[in-house]
């Protein structure tokens, strides 16, 4: 059996001028700004070519975000909402906290491997929400995926041998294991689960231009058959929004939500190892 190896390090930067530190297993490496808790993911193939491709756009890593639906207000964590922002590397990957006086979210971005193979194949994002505060609240955490690899052909594709070319929204009695998007020529390509025993299923998915559903705030309408421009300025930009369902947290309570990301060639997503 082949034994896994780590390696951790700072690096500057991280397609802006903050610093970022990098976690690497194999020929997985997990990018985090160390100021906002965004992140990205590279994979290779093969670790001999050495060419990690990241999942999300790599020029402006502000647009995967974290969407946080507290007592009806929404806010993007890392950005707003009075949120204190603390980044810890961790050996397997990273523990992001968003925290202020009556609620915290915990991040905790693992890198794992697949079930038949010691390599890395993806990463388990395990979300921790916590009411600390006085009376109970709502709480729901939507999640903003800035995808791109599928944008020179068909943006995206399920686990069930659908494509999706236009704008689309599943819900949860229609939901497949796994929404892909990946290159035009299959040489890289990312899977995210939304279905599994270990897995939180979202309530739905939206798979539409990245500005019309950033804009939208939550309130999204959707247009069955739109393609993914926003003119002007916004051209062939797809993007992935996985909406959780809400949860009532009363004082002290917690609850979790687990998401599994990985390569879309990986064997199995297993996120037990």
């Amino acid at each position: 059996m082949k034994k896994s190896s780590w390696i951790i390090f700072v690096l500057l930067p991280l397609g802006f001028s903050l610093s970022a530190f990098e976690t690497q297993k194999e020929n997985v490496k997990l990018e985090v700004n160390e100021d906002s808790g965004r992140y990205n993911v590279r994979y290779a193939e093969s670790l001999a070519e050495g060419d990690f491709v990241p999942f999300f756009v790599p020029e402006d890593i502000w647009t995967t975000k974290d969407i946080l639906i507290l007592g009806g207000r929404r806010f993007v964590l890392g950005d707003e909402g009075g949120f204190k922002t603390e980044v810890l590397p961790q050996s397997t990957g990273a523990r992001i906290l968003w925290s202020r006086s009556d609620f915290s979210v915990q991040k905790t971005i693992e890198i794992f491997s697949s079930s038949e193979s010691q390599s890395g194949s993806g990463v388990k994002i395990t979300y921790t929400l916590t009411n600390t505060g006085a009376s109970n609240t709502r709480a729901q955490i939507g999640i903003l995926l800035d995808t791109y690899l599928g944008e020179q052909g068909v943006h995206f594709y399920t686990s069930d041998g659908q494509a999706i070319t236009a704008e689309r929204e599943i819900e949860s009695f229609e939901m497949p294991e796994s929404i892909v998007s990946r290159k035009r020529d299959e040489s890289a390509g990312l899977r995210v689960m939304t279905l599994g025993s270990q897995l939180s299923s979202p309530q739905r998915i939206v798979l539409a231009n990245w500005r019309r559903i950033n804009d939208s705030k939550g309130d999204f309408d959707i247009k069955e058959g739109r393609d993914f421009n926003q003119l002007p300025y916004s051209i062939n930009d797809s993007a992935i929004y996985l909406e959780y369902p809400t949860t009532v947290l009363r004082t002290q309570q917690t609850a979790k939500l687990v998401v599994a990301i990985g390569s879309w060639s990986a064997p199995a997503l297993d996120i037990t190892n």
